[in-house]
């Protein structure tokens, strides 16, 4: 039981790529859909390292689309023993961490995949859990090496908050800025129809890439980037939803570079069902949970 007034949730979204992969041939192929039901099939775990720290995703408990799971990190701690065993020290493990929300439906029937389709919500707050973002790219790492043999690449990325969403950090910086890069997630849940869609999905299909970047730059930091811009328009779009990132430099080193990860969105909620949930719950209390979650 959390047990507390306010519970906070960063939101994330995950994409499940399709790759050549030369052990294909050699493995029982499995769908897009066969391949997300496994990764997330209960009582599964990942061990990973992340920043030097062991790290395990636990899969609690999957009712249709809705996923409970704890991902928690390994410390050693001391303890005394009972005055009966000489106030003895002794050494434990524990795993503290967090809790993990995931829809794995790409809500392409409901018609509200940018709203709510493939999100991870990850508790933020009383959690012994730092760098999330660094940990959760690190467990997509440990999924790709169970998946890549069935010709599919896995990445999480945050969605970015109100204040690093495109436009907004452009027109705060205008005149300023000396370099853009985007990267780019090969299109694969959103279905934006963009050209940038077209154009990064036929790169994807010819080159096998996992990623793909370009950037623009004007080494006297003024680079103009304009919102009549097609190209920046529907990459302002297709990062906003958590589908890439960017990351904007700026002349000389008095100021920082702002990337769409530097915050990510986050919401707070107030509502029984979450802030006093157990962790064994029943049907109908995990979609009900969920259903509190994907409404934001």
């Amino acid at each position: 039981m959390t047990n507390n007034s306010k519970e906070l949730f960063e939101y994330y979204r995950f994409f499940l790529t399709p790759i050549e992969e030369p052990e294909l041939p050699f493995c029982q192929q499995k769908t897009r859909e066969e391949v997300i039901d496994d990764m997330f099939s209960p009582d599964k775990t990942y061990k990973f390292r992340s920043r030097e720290k062991d790290y395990c995703l636990y899969i609690k408990q999957k009712e249709g689309s809705y996923v409970f799971a704890n991902i928690g990190k390994r410390v050693k701690k001391n303890i005394r023993t009972a005055p009966e065993e000489g106030f003895k020290t002794r050494e434990i493990e524990d795993w503290p961490g967090c809790d993990i929300f995931i829809n794995l439906s790409n809500e392409h029937n409901s018609g509200e995949t940018a709203k709510k389709g493939q999100l991870l919500l990850v508790q933020v707050n009383n959690v012994d859990m730092k760098y999330r973002a660094s940990v959760l790219q690190n467990l997509a790492s440990a999924i790709n090496r169970d998946i890549q043999k069935y010709g599919f690449f896995l990445t999480i990325n945050s969605i970015p908050s109100e204040k690093t969403l495109f436009w907004n950090v452009v027109k705060e910086n205008e005149g300023k800025i000396k370099k853009i890069t985007f990267s780019y997630i090969p299109p694969n849940l959103l279905d934006l129809k963009s050209s940038l869609e077209n154009d990064l999905r036929s790169v994807a299909g010819e080159f096998n890439s996992t990623k793909v970047q370009i950037s623009m730059e004007n080494t006297d930091g003024n680079l103009t980037l304009s919102e009549n811009n097609k190209l920046l328009k529907e990459s302002a779009e297709y990062v906003d939803l958590g589908a890439g990132t960017f990351k904007l430099q700026f002349k000389g080193n008095k100021k920082k570079a702002i990337s769409s990860n530097d915050t990510i969105k986050t919401e707070s909620f107030v509502d029984t069902d979450i802030t006093l949930r157990g962790q064994n719950l029943t049907k109908e209390q995990l979609t009900g949970i969920m259903n509190i979650l994907l409404r934001k």
